[in-house]
């Protein structure tokens, strides 16, 4: 399994990241993974909940059915899932308060039996690349 972390500080308070990141209905308009919901979005989000979307990496996309596995409002959200031909993934993420300002950690973790060895590693850049680019819109649209 191909893991990629990642850590900025944001000029807002935890409460203002948090009311974006926690609103999956938003997902898509700053982590650029995600292509779309297949499923409803319900308003209130809690461990259990079950969700279907559709991720695309590098015009690959597949249809992943997420599970809420951690919900602490204000702190931190992770999902995993699974997806066509033996995908796996995880997402988390976790906000951490620094003064007025705010630290958000993000994790994605991903494994494929197609992507092993280089072919994981090169995925794991994409991947990489994918997150700084939907961290740079998240401070954009915050």
């Amino acid at each position: 399994m191909a893991e990629v972390r990642m850590s900025r500080e944001l000029p807002h308070p935890v409460a203002h990241v948090w009311e974006v990141v926690s609103d999956l209905s938003r997902l898509g308009e700053w982590l650029t993974l995600h292509e779309g919901w297949r499923s409803e979005v319900p308003e209130q989000l809690d461990v259990g909940v079950e969700l279907t979307g559709i991720v695309k990496a590098k015009g690959v996309r597949n249809k992943i059915t997420w599970l809420v596995q951690e919900f602490d409002p204000a702190s931190s959200m992770a999902l995993s899932g699974k997806g066509i031909g033996g995908t796996s993934v995880a997402m988390s993420v976790r906000l951490k308060p620094k003064g007025s300002m705010s630290t958000v950690d993000f994790r994605a973790e991903f494994a494929h039996p197609a992507l092993k060895g280089p072919l994981g590693t090169l995925a794991a850049r994409t991947v990489k690349a994918d997150l700084e680019s939907s961290l740079a819109r998240l401070t954009t649209l915050l």
